[in-house]
């Protein structure tokens, strides 16, 4: 490219003709550029000088770029022109005659960003397609769906909702439905000490704050006694709040806590949250968002987005978390936010337990609201 130029001007990118290139230097940079391998877009920024004509610069940059053929075709091409009366002359002849072509040399490089954005989107949806051949049991799914819907709630059960994500082949941990204390503790022992019992109902969201959720529960005593004292809870939180029973759950070990979020967007469409759990969620926002279908390469890119991304990279010390795995389960987690858009307007796994490099995740807690 210096032959292009004169000796002060600059080949390195951003490639400098200075502004003595004249119309020439214009017009054989930017047949040169096209022709390169290395080239995938141009950016072409004129400043107006007294030495410089802005519309006979504007017309041999639209000769080369038509004389470069077929190649424009796959390599974009925006141009920004700034100065005076002229310039604003030469930047409504460019776009007359179809060159994307700005004011301001931010918007032109922007310009080429979004394209290289939007062709990012489409790479990941062909990833996306890819991973999207996940086995699931949609019919369980929608069978669920429609008992919920049957019996004129608008939301699932955490019972529920956790075999829908399980449908979708995300690692739930095994929680089981009992009425009774006796089947309580059958269950209990079904799944193994040491468990979590929660309240179930769709009057009663939050389970903790109605003192609905016992932890650490390690023999059948403990868990006849945790039994009773949920269901006083509940009632005493809402007097007539449809109880379906009290949740047997495996205790998962103590990870980091990720968490996993969907909302169906009137503008995006159904869209996937993911960030860390506990208070990084709850008080400092940490999150990053991604409009469905995410691949498993791009959510890797979405746990790398996130403030504390560090922490599951391994940070002082600590060994780096499964991101793997992780990125396996947003993955999942999206196809089957896409599969049931008709279905579902929000939903969330939080927390997810999310352990050591090559031992995977648990989701713990679940939530499905319907449209």
């Amino acid at each position: 490219m210096k032959g292009y130029m004169p000796d002060f001007g600059s080949a390195k990118n951003p490639v400098d003709i200075t502004g003595g290139a004249g119309l020439e230097g214009y017009k054989k940079t930017i047949a040169f550029g096209l022709k390169q391998d290395w080239v995938h877009g141009l950016a072409v920024l004129y400043c107006e000088t007294a030495v410089t004509d802005p519309m006979e610069i504007a017309q041999g940059i639209y000769e080369a770029i038509e004389s470069a053929g077929d190649v424009v075709k796959t390599k974009p091409i925006t141009v920004s022109f700034v100065g005076g009366e002229r310039a604003n002359a030469a930047v409504r002849w460019l776009i007359n005659n179809g060159i994307p072509t700005y004011d301001d040399p931010d918007r032109a490089v922007n310009a080429l960003g979004a394209l290289r954005q939007y062709a990012r989107m489409q790479e990941n949806k062909s990833h996306a397609k890819k991973d999207a051949e996940f086995a699931v049991d949609r019919e369980k799914a929608l069978g669920l769906i429609k008992g919920a819907r049957a019996d004129g709630r608008d939301a699932l059960t955490e019972v529920e909702a956790k075999e829908v994500f399980a449908a979708y082949g995300l690692n739930v941990t095994a929680t089981l439905l009992s009425k009774t204390e006796d089947e309580a503790v059958k269950l209990a022992n079904k799944v193994g000490y040491p468990i979590v019992m929660k309240i179930v109902s769709p009057d009663i969201l939050h389970k903790s704050d109605a003192g609905g959720v016992k932890v650490n529960i390690k023999d059948d005593a403990a868990a006849r006694e945790a039994f009773k004292t949920i269901i006083a809870n509940a009632k005493a939180y809402k007097a007539d709040a449809d109880i379906h029973g009290i949740a047997i759950q495996e205790m998962a070990p103590k990870g980091t806590e990720v968490i996993l979020g969907s909302i169906n967007d009137n503008s995006f469409g159904p869209t996937v949250m993911f960030g860390l759990g506990g208070i990084f969620v709850e008080v400092l926002k940490d999150v990053t968002f991604a409009v469905t279908p995410v691949s498993s390469e791009h959510a890797m890119k979405m746990q790398s987005d996130i403030r504390g991304a560090k922490i599951l990279s391994g940070a002082r010390g600590e060994a780096p978390r499964d991101q793997k795995a992780m990125a396996d389960t947003i993955a999942r987690y999206s196809n089957m936010i896409l599969d049931l858009k008709d279905e579902i307007k929000e939903s969330d796994a939080n927390p997810v337990m999310l352990y050591e490099d090559g031992q995977g995740l648990k989701v713990v807690d679940a939530r499905i609201i319907l449209k």
